[in-house]
């Protein structure tokens, strides 16, 4: 299962491959194991998308570090740096809580019927 579309991944400097979306999702089963988590059920939270991504890009960033460089700070070193801040951002965040959070606010949602009776 992929938690994120790669079609949210907007840097233009960096192209995800689908060994960047393994090792998100690979990162994020461990997570979840580690949290005490079976699975996610339903739509994936922002929180878990948003860790998926900053993985895969810092994974990809690591990978095309020391590539091109001309004598100036490596780029993808910097990106790097930056996506794995945010790794460390979003991580935190996904709780067994959250995850529960969320799949009980899929399953108290209101059947509003709108026909006239």
């Amino acid at each position: 299962m992929s938690y994120f579309d790669p079609s949210e991944c907007k840097d233009s400097t960096i192209k995800i491959t689908e060994d960047d979306i393994q090792e998100a999702t690979r990162y994020i089963d461990a997570l979840l194991v580690r949290i005490g988590v079976s699975a996610i059920v339903g739509p994936v939270p922002h929180e878990v998308r948003s860790l998926a991504v900053a993985i895969a890009y810092r994974n990809r960033a690591l990978f095309a570090a020391g590539r091109g460089v001309s004598g100036g700070d490596d780029v993808f070193m910097i990106k790097y740096k930056a996506y794995s801040d945010q790794v460390r951002y979003w991580e935190p965040l996904i709780t067994p809580e959250l995850l529960k959070q969320e799949t009980q606010k899929r399953s108290l949602s209101p059947n509003i019927s709108m026909g006239r009776g």
